[in-house]
């Protein structure tokens, strides 16, 4: 995971990027993933506030995270 100063600049830079999209296309949701740290962008039809495209998509958020998992057992192993 990221170090907490890392994530904080990440998360003042979706805030910034939401507040200066949003007025322009309410479409468009900035967010920052809890697990991964990764900045998630996602397209919602606003009748239904369905989600039409998610980048990067949860499949990938999850093998972000799968990643990042066998990676801390690697380096446990290995010290």
């Amino acid at each position: 995971p990221e170090p907490p100063a890392d994530r904080e600049k990440v998360e003042e830079a979706t805030r910034i990027v939401r507040d200066f999209v949003e007025p322009v296309n309410g479409n468009l949701e900035f967010s920052l993933d809890d697990d991964t740290g990764q900045m998630v962008v996602k397209i919602i039809d606003r009748a239904t506030k369905e989600v039409i495209r998610q980048m990067p998509s949860e499949e990938m958020l999850a093998v972000a995270k799968a990643l990042d998992s066998i990676k801390g057992l690697f380096v446990r192993q290995t010290a």
